[in-house]
């Protein structure tokens, strides 16, 4: 959707996380005048990377908006999702696992729009390098 920005914002600026813990959060989402949303979910899904074939799912994820819902131009949505048990991030020679929070929203007309965040979840998070921005 034409003029549509989604930023996500994690409580505490937190990218790390523990099997079990909670991301909590808020979607800021930004339009040049009031629009209706088909829907708005945030996700926390995870994709492989390396030999053989790629796989990605959405762990788990809540519907923060749709049905044709009236937005404000400018609002901000909360969120807490709570962490799987696994898999964990890992970023091995031949395979690797990337998570994201992402959110991905469509207004009644236009395109999807999205934003991701990579983040890590390991048992030991301090020891597992963040990935960039760019996956």
């Amino acid at each position: 959707m034409e003029g549509l920005t989604l930023s996500i914002r994690l409580d505490g600026g937190e990218r790390r996380y523990t099997p079990g813990a909670f991301v909590g959060g808020g979607v800021v989402v930004r339009h040049f005048e009031a629009w209706q949303c088909k829907y708005m979910d945030v996700t926390l899904g995870w994709r492989t990377e390396g030999r053989g074939d790629e796989d990605c799912q959405a762990a788990v994820g809540v519907r923060l908006a749709g049905g044709g819902e009236e937005m404000s131009p400018q609002n901000e949505r909360k969120f807490r999702l709570k962490v799987p048990q696994m898999p964990w991030t890992y970023h091995g020679v031949l395979i690797k696992i990337h998570w994201v929070v992402g959110v991905y929203a469509r207004g009644m007309r236009g395109k999807e729009v999205s934003e991701e965040i990579p983040i890590v979840i390991h048992p030991n998070p301090a020891g597992i390098q963040l990935p960039t921005a760019s996956l």
